[in-house]
């Protein structure tokens, strides 16, 4: 997969690959693009209401980017960018669907999916089961926190799945499905060596400061309960530069425990900045986050590399020290 430098779409930043590559799309729930599920050809084949099209897309494992002519409006905010995950993920071929087996980088082959695989996903492809806890994302909404809307679930036609099925000589019978959210940028905040600094200039500090401020300040509030927020893997990849985070099935609360919850303060504290090639705006972001939070990260040598301490000691004074102290 070849990629141009990042570029603009419909007054956004976004990556794409430089060749169109060829899919196909099954309209499930309308003729719209939102309602459709798209694929690679290979596992489309007569029978099946599909059209084979040519685009230029962006694809980053199991999903994969459309770039919209013309962009949907969600709550009177446009998006120029459906988002479908479960089109199948890249192994020894591109979009690969697999229902039985994982591929394992090391040897570079399939192995069972129990072993290769700690959740026990299907390569390439989301389950009815998942998709539909993830659609809601009750936490994004319940803790406002600033999130890619999710626009669709629609399901991958029967015919469509058994064919995978015996064209991979399966044994596991899954019902799959197709998630579709909305995107403006699918820049995300590990991919920030990528842009110039031009382009950094454009990327609005103030807001991310704000979202990120919300997590602390929701992350304390927890706190003083006994509870907490956590997310899985790392948080700049789950997150975009313009400050929306994805995957939802990537974060959840549970019972307070004092070294995931520093890390999670930490990391939210630290993700952008650490990003960020500009001491300027490195600074400019920490003065937003002070305001917000009324904590001192200013007051702090480099705070993107130290804050540490600060948020410990905040955390130890809402949960009046219930949970111990702990130092670096």
């Amino acid at each position: 997969m070849s990629l141009k430098p990042p570029e603009e779409h419909l007054g956004h930043l976004v990556l794409r690959e430089n060749k169109p590559i060829r899919l196909a799309r099954i309209p499930v729930n309308g003729d719209s693009w939102q309602d459709s599920v798209i694929l690679h050809p290979r596992y489309v084949q007569g029978g099946v209401d599909h059209e084979i099209f040519i685009a230029r897309v962006y694809r980053r494992g199991r999903t994969l980017d459309l770039f919209l002519d013309e962009p949907v409006v969600v709550d009177g905010a446009e998006y120029g960018i459906l988002n479908f995950k479960g089109v199948g993920a890249k192994a020894d071929r591109p979009l690969v669907i697999q229902p039985d087996d994982w591929w394992h980088k090391l040897s570079g082959g399939w192995v069972p999916r129990k072993i290769g695989d700690k959740y026990e996903r299907v390569w390439g492809a989301v389950r009815k089961g998942e998709a539909r806890q993830e659609f809601p994302a009750k936490l994004f909404h319940r803790y406002d926190i600033y999130h890619a809307p999710h626009l669709a679930l629609n399901e991958i036609p029967k015919e469509v799945t058994r064919y995978i099925k015996r064209s991979v000589h399966g044994t596991e019978r899954h019902n799959l499905v197709q998630l579709v959210r909305g995107l403006q940028t699918n820049i995300r905040c590990g991919d920030y060596e990528l842009l110039t600094p031009e382009q950094e200039e454009t990327v609005d500090i103030s807001r991310i400061a704000k979202e990120d401020a919300n997590l602390i300040n929701t992350q304390f509030a927890l706190a003083r309960k006994g509870k907490m927020l956590r997310f899985i893997g790392q948080l700049a990849e789950n997150r975009y530069i313009d400050g929306r985070y994805t995957d939802a099935e990537n974060i959840y609360s549970g019972e307070l425990k004092w070294w995931d919850a520093v890390h999670f303060l930490d990391d939210v504290a630290t993700h952008f900045a650490r990003n960020n090639n500009s001491y300027d705006r490195r600074w400019k972001y920490y003065e937003e986050l002070e305001k917000e939070t009324k904590l001192p990260f200013l007051s702090i040598d480099k705070p993107w590399n130290s804050s540490r301490k600060l948020l410990m000691e905040e955390l130890t004074r809402v949960t009046e020290g219930k949970y111990g102290w702990y130092y670096i």
